[in-house]
């Protein structure tokens, strides 16, 4: 039960680092290290993608939403499981 929370607690943080890195635009840049341990910068070629719609925001905001509620839910029910070993073990 626990594994199913972080799994879908981890789809939400993915696809709200995705929806961020969308709203931001994309970085063209990417760290490296020297032999030193300094950084150095440099550009990435530009990623050949489809645009998005607004049709693809709906649904990835329609999947957040229902994995939301799928967490609450989930919560719910181990919050429902504690309290009943809680009064087992008094």
């Amino acid at each position: 039960m626990a594994e199913s929370v972080a799994l879908y607690e981890a789809r939400v943080a993915s696809q709200t680092a995705q929806l961020s890195r969308m709203n931001k635009g994309l970085d063209n840049t990417q760290d490296h290290g020297d032999e030193d341990g300094d950084m150095i910068v440099t550009a990435e070629p530009p990623r050949e993608s489809a645009p998005v719609t607004d049709d693809d925001l709906r649904a990835e905001e329609q999947a957040i939403i229902e994995l939301e509620q799928k967490k609450r839910e989930m919560e719910e029910r181990v919050a429902s499981m504690e309290r009943d070993l809680g009064g087992l073990l008094q």
